[in-house]
Order: C-alpha cells, then structure tokens, then sequence
C-alpha cells in the first residue's frame, strides 16, 4: 500500500511593496466594475506584476508568481474535479489571483473553488458576461507600468542623495540619518561585538519626495 500523497505546502504570499499594484487596485479600475470578489479577499493585497489568459489546460505549465489570471474556464468546462484543483495550483505557483467570466461555457463560479481561495486567501474574482479580457489586461498593464515607473523614480532619487552625501564630505552617520527618514524608522549603528554606538531619532513619517 503507497502512502497517501501530502498536499504541496502553500507558499506564503510576498508582502507588496508601498508602491506595488495589487489585486485590491486592479479590481477598482473602471475597466473591472461589476467584477465581484466571491473568494480569497483576504489576500487582496497581493501584488500584481503581469497578465495571463487561460486557453489550455495545462496551463500550469505558462503561469508565472504574481500574475493575475483570466479565464472563462473554457478549457476545464468539462472537467469539474480539473476546475475544483485549480486554484490550489495556481497558489501553489505563487499567482496574485484568478478572474473567472462565467455563463457562457459554466453555469457558474464552482463552490469548490470559491472554498479553496477562502481557505489559501487567494482572490477569486467573478467577471460581468461582457467583461473584455483585451480591456482588462490593457488597463492592468498601464497601471502596474505606472507603479513601476514611480518605484524607478523614486531608486533613483535615493542613489542621487546618497551620492550627494558622499560627495559632500558626509560620512556613515549622515547616511544613516538620510535613510532614517527616507523610511520613516530609526537607523542605528553598532560596532564589531554589536553594542550600540548611536542611533537616529525616533520614528518618523517617511519622506514624501523620494
């Protein structure tokens, strides 16, 4: 007798960046109203770095962490155990979510899915009947471009006063204190065996410009 198969472990979902365009902002564009959140809203922060279309089966096989996949589950339509199995998959490969568009080719969204993605906080989004898979992967893309623009902006904002300091005659201590603020934390420095030498000021609100 083989024992029986453990269920793959869950990878946790990585933490989005301030900056970072999420499930929770995707679902607010114009382009997604009437779509509906009907599993997993606890993990609508998750980050959302590309888009990918459902059109074969395996598609296990195409899908990359943080993507956000679109489906009219088309290509399961007559497997429902296949349907049930997807969302663990897909969290499994570390994927922001899935929208599905129901109607056309199931009756509706499978309460086997919908108990997966409450269970693994994966978002499980239900598309209107007109929703365009064209519109929606145009409107994601533009923000998550404009989400990495800023982030780009905002890098080289940080190496351009870093570099300024340096230049200018600055030292470790000045450094530190620019990092404190640009993150809004204390930054303190130690030496070899770990004792304290001197720290920043307490938290601050980080700085708005970089």
């Amino acid at each position: 007798m083989h024992p029986a198969k453990q269920p793959l472990p869950q990878p946790l979902p990585k933490p989005a960046s301030p900056d970072a365009f999420r499930i929770a902002d995707a679902i607010r564009l114009p382009v997604l109203r009437g779509a509906r959140v009907v599993g997993g809203a606890l993990g609508l922060d998750r980050p959302v770095r590309s888009v990918n279309v459902m059109e074969v089966p395996d598609i296990l096989e195409w899908v990359k962490p943080d993507e956000l996949l679109l489906t009219t589950a088309y290509p399961l339509r007559d497997d429902p155990a296949a349907l049930g199995a997807l969302v663990p998959r897909l969290a499994a490969r570390g994927l922001a979510g899935i929208a599905l568009k129901p109607t056309r080719y199931i009756a509706a969204t499978p309460p086997a899915m919908i108990e997966a993605a409450d269970r693994l906080d994966f978002p499980l989004i239900e598309l209107p009947a007109d929703a365009s898979f064209n519109e929606i992967i145009n409107a994601v893309l533009s923000e998550i471009l404009a989400s990495q623009t800023v982030r780009l902006q905002r890098s080289a904002a940080i190496h351009d006063r870093f570099t300024s300091i340096v230049l200018s005659g600055g030292g470790l201590r000045q450094i530190a204190e620019a990092l404190g603020e640009l993150i809004g934390r204390s930054v303190a420095t130690v030496d070899s065996g770990g004792a304290l030498q001197w720290r920043t000021a307490p938290d601050v609100e980080p700085a708005e410009d970089v």
